[in-house]
């Protein structure tokens, strides 16, 4: 079992991802702050903010191409680059909040147990997407593309306990 502190950390660590990420919501109908949009030479979003159906059918249509783009990738850069191209290319199509929110929600499905309708992703890899997903989002603002350098290419995992978590998962128990 993980120790408080070795908990703690991990905890920290999502919740700082999480705020950073949440700060490009709710300003704004939903496309962040104004004054980055207006500074930024991002794309405007491309389908109207009220079209939700069609937004998150465009998300899937950009995940799907990054899979295919990404195989057989975990846990790796290549992991990291499918995370921060998605992220990217929804930011410059439907928004940067939409994108923000798309990757959360996605990361927050994906952790729970199984039984709870998850997939039991630890939170160390939940981390290590919510990072490059914001990576992305950073990327489209800035108009640039996505710098390696920024990427996390591997979870944090502090102990062993997380580590048997982390190969569980991949095996998918």
């Amino acid at each position: 079992m993980a120790s408080p502190d070795v908990l703690s950390k991990l905890r920290d660590a999502a919740s700082a991802t999480i705020t950073r990420n949440l700060k490009h919501l709710g300003m704004y109908g939903g496309d962040g702050d104004p004054a980055a949009r207006a500074s930024s030479p991002a794309k405007r979003p491309t389908i109207p903010a009220w079209n939700i159906p069609a937004k998150l059918g465009a998300a899937h249509r950009i995940g799907k191409d990054e899979e295919r783009l990404h195989v057989n990738h975990h846990n790796d850069l290549g992991d990291a680059e499918r995370h921060a191209e998605w992220s990217k290319r929804m930011a410059d199509d439907l928004g940067p909040g939409f994108s923000t929110a798309v990757g959360i929600a996605h990361e927050i499905q994906e952790t729970p147990p199984p039984w709870l309708g998850g997939r039991n992703q630890p939170l160390s890899e939940m981390v290590m997407d919510l990072h490059n997903n914001a990576e992305g989002v950073r990327a489209s603002r800035g108009g640039r593309g996505i710098d390696p350098q920024h990427l996390m290419d591997h979870p944090l995992i502090p102990s062993a306990w997380a580590r048997q978590r982390s190969q569980n998962y991949q095996r998918g128990r």
